[in-house]
């Protein structure tokens, strides 16, 4: 039976690339050049995402964590939070995250809104409550938020709203190939090459799309045998079912060149090594490193530009 599975999987992924190959102009999009959002809502937004009024004791805000004027996620493999407890899978960026139709690693929010609620009540994060959360920011804000909602008494869900707001405004654009995907620029000879390598191989059966990646769930280690326990945080922990062991989000790649180290655990360090890696438990071959060189060439045009929300903070 794994026998077959694994026919199956190469066999997908052999007739994926071939399609990628005649079809690739369906697979990804250029980011826009101006982000989509309410002006006043996103600087309200931004406030409290810079604000450490949403942690229980003050010492933390969203910026701890994601780094919006870097990459827009950790530089640690593992970040901390509330009395040093630390969160039980890797920062993932924020940056275009308004792109992704699943907001975690394991989709724990079908919204926006809804999956910036998680950070803000989590005991390993920001171990904040509503209640609080509200009074705290009604006492600071209040006046901000009445002329927004025409109330000054702000609710949880209005400090949602504004944050998710602030992010949609975290787009990254300009990257080179989205400056090729417009027809505007060549890549060049390693990129062009790494970019062929990206699709031949089958990345693009996951990681595709205008964000590359962040649409859809994927088991992580496909030709790795592993046994499951109870301490993996993964996609079981929300559906209960048994397939769901071990997978996650597909990640974006914008900006990957950025957001080391890599993967929900934070294990592989350099770009390098995700791509060794994700090339032998996940597409079940070998890739040479001069081959891994071009597919790094090409993941470094996916690097955008800060956003302009950002562009005149100092």
């Amino acid at each position: 039976m794994k026998f077959i599975i694994v026919i199956s999987v190469l066999l997908f992924h052999t007739m994926f690339s071939s399609a990628v190959l005649a079809q690739n102009s369906n697979l990804f999009f250029p980011l826009p050049e101006q982000a989509n959002y309410n002006e006043d809502k996103a600087a309200l937004g931004k406030l409290l995402f810079l604000d450490p009024i949403l942690s229980k004791d003050q010492n933390y805000t969203c910026l701890s964590c994601h780094n919006i004027y870097f990459n827009g996620a950790d530089t640690r493999a593992f970040s901390p939070g509330y009395q040093q407890k630390f969160a039980r899978l890797n920062t993932p960026t924020v940056y275009n995250v308004s792109f992704n139709q699943i907001f975690s690693w394991v989709g724990r929010g079908k919204t926006l809104a809804e999956q910036s609620s998680f950070p803000i009540l989590s005991n390993n994060e920001m171990a904040l409550d509503r209640s609080t959360v509200e009074q705290r920011v009604t006492e600071k804000y209040g006046a901000n938020f009445e002329k927004l909602y025409g109330k000054k008494q702000v609710s949880f869900e209005q400090v949602l709203d504004v944050l998710a707001e602030f992010q949609k405004a975290l787009v990254t654009p300009n990257a080179r190939f989205d400056q090729y995907l417009r027809g505007e620029i060549s890549l060049t000879e390693q990129e062009a090459m790494g970019y062929k390598l990206f699709k031949q191989y089958g990345c693009a059966s996951c990681h595709n799309g205008i964000n590359i990646g962040g649409n859809s769930f994927q088991k992580y280690g496909v030709f790795k045998k592993r046994k499951w326990n109870q301490e993996v945080v993964d996609r079981f922990q929300i559906s209960g079912r048994d397939k769901d062991k071990y997978v996650y989000r597909v990640p974006s790649l914008r900006n990957v060149a950025k957001t080391a180290p890599y993967f929900h655990h934070g294990k592989a360090k350099t770009l390098d090594k995700a791509i060794d890696v994700m090339a032998q438990i996940n597409l079940g071959r070998k890739i040479e490193a001069s081959e891994r060189k071009s597919i790094e060439a090409f993941l470094k045009t996916l690097t955008g530009q800060l956003p302009d929300i950002l562009a005149n903070d100092k």
